[in-house]
């Protein structure tokens, strides 16, 4: 059962593979309606939100914004990695985002991919799998970009964002500021904004609304129908 309007609520899907089952928590604005279609982000936590308590999900970052934003202008999904793996599953991930669609008017040219620390290693591999369907991504103290990603130019074209603080032990602000560097000359725009003095946890970047006003700036191809694979 998907929630109604301005609602946080669990769901259950699983991969077709069967690679990984996912539960996910799904914000709908409050003010929705079905009269338009609305710009969709898929949210992608980091390790230590993973598992099977959805509380947990709630903790930091997008989610817990949302649960008293209650007119944020997206639909948001945010699937909840199993605990001691990793996103290493985009087809299970899409079938969350093909479950609300089912319900819900996505539009399909402004899906988004934002994702924290494991997270942003995830939407790239996510918007890999599935070429010309993310409009943008954005990676909050992201793990590496994969050089077999940037070399296979499925993402030509896609804008990153990339936010990362300048004291990160965990993933070195000098590997991130290549790799974007990178990104950029070879992909699409990439733009790499380092918060000085700050180190991993850097979650409160998704309480800027800057983010999301430039999240809407971006649009795909898919203008028309929703794509299947």
């Amino acid at each position: 059962m998907l929630p109604s309007a301005g609602l946080l609520a669990l769901a259950l899907v699983t991969s077709r593979a069967p690679k990984q089952e996912l539960q996910f928590l799904l914000h709908v604005p409050k003010q929705y309606t079905a009269a338009q279609a609305w710009p969709t982000i898929v949210y992608l936590h980091g390790k230590s939100q993973s598992g099977n308590d959805r509380s947990l999900l709630r903790r930091y970052g997008l989610p817990k914004r949302l649960n008293k934003e209650f007119r944020f202008p997206f639909l948001v999904i945010m699937p909840q990695c199993p605990a001691g793996q990793r996103w290493t599953d985009p087809e299970a991930i899409m079938e969350c985002v093909q479950k609300v669609q089912s319900k819900y008017r996505i539009d399909p040219a402004r899906l988004y991919a934002v994702g924290f620390s494991m997270g942003g290693r995830g939407v790239f591999r996510l918007a890999d799998h599935y070429p010309g369907r993310f409009a943008a991504l954005v990676t909050i103290a992201g793990s590496s970009i994969e050089k077999e990603i940037i070399d296979g130019g499925r993402l030509k074209g896609v804008p990153v964002w990339a936010f990362h603080g300048e004291d990160d032990a965990e993933v070195p602000i000098e590997e991130v500021r290549a790799q974007v560097t990178d990104y950029g000359l070879r992909t699409g725009p990439a733009f790499l904004s380092i918060l000085t003095g700050k180190g991993h946890d850097i979650t409160k970047v998704m309480d800027r609304n800057d983010l999301y006003d430039w999240l809407l700036k971006w649009r795909s191809n898919l203008n028309s129908s929703w794509p299947q694979r």
